[in-house]
């Protein structure tokens, strides 16, 4: 996947998003991050080269979240947040 990058692990994955991720690609990120979640107990997502994102990149966040939770997984955030999920989350009135 080419706005993905998955460093595995023994018990977790960490997922480096990069590039553009808006609604023409969110059904392959989704499928990606949804079997990290079922195969590992921890999940670290890094989005450091984020170049543009839209609001279906964060609504997939807000799913993937409530999933990891309802499996008792571990989703988590490492490094800060790129201006393009800053703008976006402004925009929305979530940030």
């Amino acid at each position: 996947m080419n706005n993905m990058d998955i460093k595995a692990e023994k018990e977790k994955d960490t997922i480096i998003f990069s590039g553009r991720l808006l609604k023409e690609n969110i059904r392959e990120t989704k499928d990606a991050l949804f079997k990290s979640i079922k195969k590992k107990k921890q999940i670290v997502l890094n989005f450091q080269a984020i170049e543009k994102t839209d609001l279906f990149f964060i609504q997939l966040l807000c799913a993937a979240h409530k999933y990891a939770v309802s499996k008792r997984k571990s989703l988590s955030f490492s490094g800060s947040l790129p201006d393009s999920i800053i703008s976006v989350l402004e925009g929305t009135g979530l940030y």
